[in-house]
């Protein structure tokens, strides 16, 4: 339309102002751009109040006819009818912050971010339910669905959340919860799906050699579960598989220690404050480096960028991954306690046979021995000049014998009565005796079978 408007008048222009129809047409075309004219001065204008009630912060009362306090764009209050409408939720002009900010405050005439909730008088549980906020997204299709989708980008040096949440309690026998993630199942019969309460992930974004700590989650304080924890470990997902090996030796290494945490000296750092059992990771980093890492705690801040708690770098220790540790020395030991059973057991294998034929050998010399006749050995030591040994044996079947011992001269000078037959043997002091030198024999049924000397020397 404006481009044959365009060339009607660019005809009229160049000579054909006397052709009747161009005229018309250009009548026509001077009709439509005055109206076009009208029209975007009109929207223009329109325009320009808008931008100039926005910036001027005109005050829009919408339920009780009371005008709004100044720094309002809108504000609703609360009616003296039920239903209620929305209490305090305005825009505000925060004109105290550097650049200046608007902010959007539910509940709260000073609110202290881009969207600011708050509710201070929630008593019932249907207040508690939807006290903040609460949204219902149905799909029936297969796209995913966020019931609540934000992204912050932080180029700077600063601390960066996604989502940040504060529960504060004053009362008696209250409850508080950071974030309580809920993933329900509704109805019967729904399978092949997977609910998750909770979902941490992070991204490297492709920076392999990153320095810092890195969580999927981060828990400042002890983190409990009511069921098992479970954790990757499928062996379609390694490689380099290999067996463990000197896990006794590295684990004997380790030295378990008794202590407790320096709770006064890191504020801001949650420690369990009863005595700890456990080890020092400096330690085990010496046997195994893989289990320890160097991280620390992020400088905590409130919502408006005040420092809460300064940072801590500290080391952390992967205690799950000591497990197979002692899994393998474990193995290990029990090979070395099976290799000292089979050594024990072969060892008493030995020594009953042992046993066996010395049982043997006793009972072939005993037979031997009962078909012999008494005997007299030489004493030992000879000469002597402190003790001397005589040895002998006696048949079972000559129960009366004696050992004496006669001077050079012949006169007894002592005498040992046998009583028991079979090997034996009589002692001799040298300070019963002069030195000298002696006879011994042996008597048997009054009858002497062998006769032997000895020599006493002195001192």
């Amino acid at each position: 339309m404006n481009n044959l408007l365009k060339t009607m008048f660019a005809q009229s222009r160049t000579g054909q102002q006397k052709n009747p129809a161009v005229l018309r047409s250009h009548t026509q075309y001077s009709a439509i751009s005055e109206k076009i004219k009208n029209v975007l001065s009109k929207a223009m204008l329109v325009a320009m109040l808008l931008i100039f009630a926005l910036e001027a912060h005109v005050n829009a009362q919408v339920t009780n006819g009371t005008p709004a306090t100044t720094g309002y764009l809108i504000q609703w209050e609360q009616a003296n009818t039920i239903p209620y409408t929305l209490n305090n939720s305005l825009i505000y002009q925060d004109a105290s912050s550097t650049p200046i900010a608007n902010y959007i405050g539910i509940g709260t005439t000073t609110p202290i971010g881009q969207l600011d909730v708050e509710m201070s008088s929630a008593s019932t549980a249907a207040d508690v339910t939807n006290a903040l906020f609460n949204t219902t997204i149905t799909s029936g299709g297969s796209a995913s669905i966020n019931g609540l989708s934000m992204a912050c980008v932080n180029n700077g040096t600063g601390n960066t959340y996604g989502v940040y949440c504060a529960a504060d309690i004053s009362g008696i026998n209250s409850t508080s919860w950071g974030v309580n993630g809920v993933a329900n199942i509704i109805g019967t019969g729904v399978t092949g799906a997977t609910i998750i309460g909770v979902y941490g992930n992070y991204n490297l974004g492709g920076n392999s050699n990153l320095t810092n700590t890195y969580w999927a989650g981060y828990f400042n304080g002890p983190a409990g579960c009511t069921a098992n924890a479970w954790t990757l470990s499928d062996m379609n997902l390694k490689n380099n598989i290999q067996p463990l090996t000197g896990a006794l030796d590295n684990l004997m290494k380790l030295q378990p220690k008794t202590y407790t945490f320096k709770v006064n000296d890191y504020p801001g750092i949650n420690f369990d404050q009863a005595p700890q059992m456990g080890l020092l990771a400096q330690d085990v980093e010496k046997i195994y480096p893989n289990l320890v890492k160097q991280a620390g705690l992020p400088e905590q801040k409130d919502a408006k960028g005040n420092l809460i708690n300064k940072a801590y770098s500290f080391k952390m220790m992967n205690y799950t991954g000591l497990i197979p540790v002692v899994i393998s020395s474990v193995q290990e030991q029990q090979t070395e306690i099976q290799q000292l059973q089979n050594t024990v057991s072969d060892l008493q294998d030995k020594y009953n046979t042992l046993l066996a034929e010395m049982s043997q050998l006793q009972n072939n010399q005993g037979s031997q021995l009962n078909n012999q006749q008494p005997s007299l050995g030489q004493n030992v030591p000879n000469p002597f000049n402190q003790s001397t040994v005589i040895n002998y044996y006696l048949p079972a079947n000559m129960p009366n014998a004696s050992i004496t011992i006669h001077s050079i001269a012949g006169v007894a000078v002592q005498s040992f009565t046998i009583t028991s037959p079979g090997t034996g043997h009589v002692s001799v002091s040298a300070g019963t005796l002069a030195p000298g030198t002696y006879q011994y024999d042996m008597t048997v049924n009054g009858k002497i079978i062998d006769s032997k000397k000895m020599v006493i020397i002195g001192e």
